[in-house]
């Protein structure tokens, strides 16, 4: 447990500092978000909805995104040290979890750079998260938010579970935030330049969780479009030596795929493990005041861009940050395009 003053000092300005930005990426922070009664989870009774894709109003949307911009953009700018124009949620959803159907969640990893969740319900029993360690395959951290407007903030590359509910039933919000160099929908046309979302050096390629990310990208998107274009071009060597790309060399490709290896167990050895509850509950609402004052005072001075919560949802990107396919479920849907 920190005290609120040394979070501030010591791991408020982690893009400072080599070694900090690593263990923050590493590590968990359990906090408060508000929520109020205008978001009602139980008028969605299946398991897991997109905010986007499934049935959940404008009013729902704005809601939570209101929220975000207020309580988590902040928190994430400050403890990773990346801008909020980086911030792009790529899946966002309402969770369900029953005592007497779907009432856990196996250990896995998630598809993004940050993961968190926020509780929305409080009339259960049991859940919450578990951490485990890839090196002594042993759990070194469990969860347990009761309070509702908790939120877990947490590197998406660390393996964890969902415990089960052993009564009742409970709702999270559960999102996989991407932290991009360039807005990838501005890079999908010729006609102009990505724009780029500021995000420095130091959160980004001097960090080995961003490296690890980008390289997993990388490679599985070579891999994809290498077996699309076999199942189109059969084996014509010739046409599909002209469409080629770089990464899509087999060598290119292995050496992607053991660099994944190679620094995610770097990252494992030189950055154990860790949680910290970075603000005791008596502080939080301080906390989140003194962050909210901070965005305000820059005004339009500093970053008037804001995180992207739905509009680059269903996303698969490429190493240098560039869209190489969308979901099904966004081609279907027109929505995107409005929001």
């Amino acid at each position: 447990m920190c005290p609120l003053s040394s979070c501030m000092c010591t791991h408020g300005h982690a893009r400072y500092n080599y070694t900090n930005i690593i263990i923050i990426l590493s590590t968990y922070l359990l906090t408060y978000l508000p929520l109020n009664d205008s978001f009602n989870p139980s008028q969605y009774p299946t398991t897991d909805l997109n905010l986007v894709t499934d049935p959940f109003t404008e009013e729902d949307r704005a809601h939570i995104a209101r929220l975000l911009n207020r309580g988590l953009a902040p928190l994430l700018k400050r403890i990773y040290g990346i801008t909020f124009a980086s911030i792009r949620a790529n899946d966002m959803f309402v969770v369900r979890y029953d005592d007497d159907s779907r009432n856990h969640l196996a250990q896995h990893t998630d598809d993004s750079d940050i993961s968190f969740n926020v509780l929305l319900s409080d009339d259960f029993d049991g859940g919450g998260t578990r951490f485990w360690s890839r090196l002594t395959g042993l759990p070194f951290a469990t969860v347990k938010p009761k309070r509702i407007g908790q939120v877990l903030i947490h590197s998406a590359l660390v393996r964890h579970e969902g415990l089960p509910v052993t009564r009742g039933t409970r709702y999270i919000l559960v999102g996989f935030l991407a932290v991009d160099r360039i807005q990838p929908l501005t890079a999908t046309t010729t006609d102009s330049s990505p724009v780029s979302t500021k995000l420095s050096w130091f959160a980004s390629w001097f960090s080995l969780s961003y490296w690890h990310v980008k390289l997993k990208v990388g490679y599985t998107a070579a891999h994809s479009r290498r077996e699309k274009r076999l199942n189109v071009a059969g084996h014509d060597d010739n046409l599909l030596a002209k469409k080629k790309a770089w990464t899509e060399h087999k060598y290119i490709r292995s050496l992607i795929r053991d660099l994944v290896y190679v620094v995610e167990y770097v990252g494992d050895i030189l950055c154990p493990h860790r949680y910290y509850n970075l603000v005791s509950p008596e502080k939080t609402d301080a906390y989140l005041e003194s962050i909210r004052m901070k965005r305000n005072s820059i005004g339009g001075h500093g970053e008037e861009q804001k995180a992207t919560w739905y509009a680059g949802q269903q996303l698969d990107l490429d190493l240098d940050g560039t869209v190489y396919r969308e979901w099904s479920t966004r081609k279907e849907k027109d929505v995107f395009h409005d929001l």
